[in-house]
């Protein structure tokens, strides 16, 4: 226990010392994490003896990393991406996978094992690829949106990779069919499954309204899924994968991903040192030259192959170059599925290691190209986005904070004039009665900045604020102003009091909750009465006047209490007065 303490603090340093000089010198926060695990490796300074451990615990990070990548593809996602994953993202597969493939068969290896081998060197690292555009802001660029439609297909095909591997006979790569009808039965009893049983289960859960609660039951059906995945012959990863798939377009959506990204991130970090431990060093001081030739010839070949479909999808030169610089390191399933296929033998564990060993090298060259890059065409500015001309239609313009009486109303006047919008509400039984209408609602808590952020938040233009609980109404206030003051907030007050402490927040647009509805019911009193339709049409108007004018001189002198009542006092006298007789009003 003692040296198992000894030794997470040194891999806990090594990424707080390594992480932030890495992403200063722009070369993104893998980088540090590799360079991290291959210092405190065996071969280096020999700190950790035991890459392994590291490394089988932290392939749960890319477990959960799929299920977050299955939460992504709902139908009308993919639906806008369409033309790019297929065009660009199918043409990067196959142009770069083909090559490779053919490259691996010239070394001897069988047809099947080849095209495994050649697709795999063909996937390119999600984590490094999105930190580099994220990084330098390029993400909304051309070859962002292209570069983002590469790695969504890569994920897709990824899947099915991992899940066909076990299906090839022990070192002949023959098809097992009998295996093969076994996994496609699993297959469907989880989709099955999970259908009917995912949501009520989630139901309840949230209906305890406990946070924690919520994520231990996000981490037991995801490693559950998983689990039973590899139970049956199949991967891990594809069992994460089909329970992001079945949340795509349920209503806990943005609550599931913002539970699981900090676990998906701090097990990413640790997937990576472990690599960076698990690099055989010797393999690179015994044959240097087979390393530099397979590191090359990859780089060389996907950047060619990259740019090559960039250019038949018409992008422009500049942005196809771009493109192909950011993919042109090897990806993270790799690592997963080169173990794998030597565990099952079908290929020798040496290839493997050099196969590892070449994609640890690309990762590390790969922020080092695309700065090279940048400087060589002296690109100091992102360009203008181009690949999609058209606004994101699934951009929200609005935020709607609580769904419920007040929520609700304002929700279906959006959503009769097309104004794209999200919707946020807490309590379970409400995002369920409300969805079986045909509405798209989510749970989850409005005052969390991830939650808020993951909604759509940074490119909404107004926050409508209808949450009803005082306290839970206030914190959001708070949360928005401090991290999106961009957002025009339009708030729900319960009462006077509540109104006057969103003023004390410097908030404009403030509508108390039974004012109007108030006034329309004296209305119709009046006139029930036989007041004349004209009269108490001013008084309603005045009336309304007269009370907003008050409520700013409360809010005036509302710190000194004798200043607050003697004010009210002084309004209702001058109310009075104003209503005594038809003239003055």
């Amino acid at each position: 226990m003692h040296v198992f303490l000894i030794e997470t603090i040194v891999i806990f340093a090594s990424a707080v010392v390594l992480v932030p000089i890495a992403r200063r010198a722009g070369l993104g926060s893998e980088f540090g994490y590799l360079i991290g695990g291959v210092l405190i490796g065996p071969h280096v300074f020999a700190l950790v003896h035991d890459p392994k451990l590291i490394l089988s615990v932290s392939q749960v990070g890319v477990v959960l990393m799929l299920f977050i990548i299955g939460l992504s593809l709902d139908f009308s996602r993919l639906w806008r991406l369409r033309r790019a994953v297929l065009l660009v993202g199918g043409g990067q597969v196959l142009v770069c996978g083909t090559c490779l493939a053919f490259i691996s068969a010239a070394h001897g290896t069988t047809a099947a094992v080849s095209v495994i081998v050649g697709v795999t060197l063909a996937f390119s690292s999600t984590a490094f690829t999105l930190q580099l555009l994220k990084a330098s802001n390029e993400l909304k660029t051309e070859y962002g949106e292209a570069a983002f439609s590469v790695l969504l297909f890569q994920d897709l095909v990824a899947v099915p990779l991992l899940a066909i591997l076990p299906l090839f006979s022990k070192g002949v790569g023959s098809f097992n069919w009998l295996s093969g009808a076994y996994s496609v039965g699993l297959i469907a009893a989880v989709i099955v499954g999970g259908r009917y049983f995912l949501r009520p289960f989630f139901r309840v859960i949230a209906r305890e309204r406990s946070k924690e609660l919520f994520t231990m039951a996000s981490l037991l059906i995801i490693i559950g899924v998983a689990s039973v995945m590899e139970w049956g012959g199949l991967s891990m990863g594809l069992g994460a994968f089909m329970a992001g798939v079945l949340f795509a377009d349920s209503e806990y959506r943005h609550e599931l991903e913002m539970d699981i990204e900090p676990f998906k991130g701090i097990l990413l970090g640790l997937f990576f040192i472990a690599i960076g431990m698990s690099v055989q060093l010797p393999l690179v001081w015994q044959h240097p030259y087979i390393v530099i030739g397979i590191t090359g010839g990859v780089i060389v070949t996907k950047f060619v192959g990259t740019y090559l479909v960039g250019r038949l999808a018409k992008m422009s030169g500049r942005s196809a170059r771009n493109l192909a610089f950011a993919t042109v390191e090897g990806g993270e399933f790799a690592f997963v599925i080169f173990a794998q296929a030597a565990a099952l033998a079908l290929i020798p564990q040496r290839t493997a290691d050099f196969y590892i060993v070449s994609i640890s090298a690309s990762m590390l060259l790969a922020p080092i190209l695309w700065r090279l890059n940048h400087w060589l065409f002296r690109e100091h500015a992102p360009m203008r986005p181009e690949f999609d001309k058209t606004p994101d239609e699934a951009a929200p313009r609005v935020i709607v904070a609580g769904f419920g009486r007040v929520g609700q109303i304002a929700g279906r006047l959006l959503r009769v004039s097309k104004v794209p919008f999200t919707a946020l509400e807490l309590n379970p039984d409400q995002v369920t009665l409300i969805r079986r209408f045909g509405a798209t609602i989510f749970y989850g808590d409005a005052s969390r900045l991830d939650l808020l952020e993951s909604a759509g938040a940074r490119t909404a233009q107004v926050f409508f604020l209808a949450v009803g609980d005082y306290d839970a109404s206030m914190r959001i206030v708070d949360i928005v102003q401090r991290n999106f003051p961009h957002l025009r907030i339009i708030a729900r007050a319960r009462n006077r009091r509540h109104a006057l402490d969103l003023m004390e927040k410097k908030v404009e647009l403030i509508y108390r909750e039974t004012l109007a509805s108030s006034l329309e019911m004296a209305e119709v009193m009046f006139l029930q009465l036989g007041f004349d339709g004209d009269r108490v049409e001013r008084m309603m108007k005045v009336f309304r006047q007269h009370d907003e004018q008050v409520l700013r001189e409360q809010f005036r002198v509302r710190r000194h209490e004798d200043l607050f009542f003697s004010a009210g006092r002084e309004a209702h006298r001058q109310l009075e007065e104003l209503l005594s007789t038809d003239k003055q009003i």
